[in-house]
């Protein structure tokens, strides 16, 4: 039985060798993994600046899918605290996860990013 999990909004599975990886690509995932090329836009991650830094590594940028990473620095400059997103690669639309109030609000992006 292979265990899956998700990491920036990525699927991902342990190998036979105790190794995870992105399911899309068998990449390895490491703390680089902020590299990764999106499979919808063929582009590396973007570096967005959040507004808020993230309580549970203290970071104050993260990578995000190039095709959405406008709309999610749109929002953080404007002072929407985003925790997650994926443009979704093709297969499924996008989402975006906010932190508003104390809630994580999913908003879903009408179709799939092209």
């Amino acid at each position: 039985m292979t265990a899956h999990s998700k990491t920036d909004g990525h699927d991902i599975y342990l190998d036979k060798d105790k190794v995870w990886r992105y399911t899309s690509s068998n990449e390895i995932v490491e703390s680089k993994h902020v590299l990764m090329t999106c499979s919808l836009c063929k582009k590396r991650r973007a570096q967005v600046k959040l507004c808020k830094r993230r309580p549970y590594s203290g970071r104050g940028m993260v990578a995000v899918d190039n095709c959405i990473s406008g709309l999610v620095q749109l929002l953080n400059n404007h002072g929407v605290h985003t925790l997650n997103s994926c443009c979704g690669h093709g297969t499924q639309p996008g989402e975006i996860w906010i932190e508003q109030d104390g809630k994580e609000i999913i908003l879903k992006l009408n179709k799939k990013v092209k």
